[in-house]
């Protein structure tokens, strides 16, 4: 079985441009990783497709161990 990655980006336009290379160096270490991304719906088409991500889940609200994350914007 292959690794796994869930990274998780609620932040803002510029953080989500900010966080592409430490995505890429994530698949690099690890080649035939999958790498999925989790972010608020407006940032999601940002990574939708980069080469080295195999999904992205878009939302603005989850829940996470009965606490839930928001995605503000």
């Amino acid at each position: 079985m292959s690794e796994r990655f869930l990274v998780i980006n609620v932040s803002r336009i510029g953080d989500t441009l900010l966080a592409t290379p430490a995505i890429r160096a994530i698949a690099r270490a690890h080649p035939g990783c999958s790498i999925d991304v989790l972010g608020h719906p407006n940032r999601a088409d940002v990574v939708r497709h980069l080469p080295f991500v195999r999904r992205v889940g878009a939302g603005r609200r989850w829940s996470l161990g009965g606490g839930a994350v928001g995605a503000g914007g």
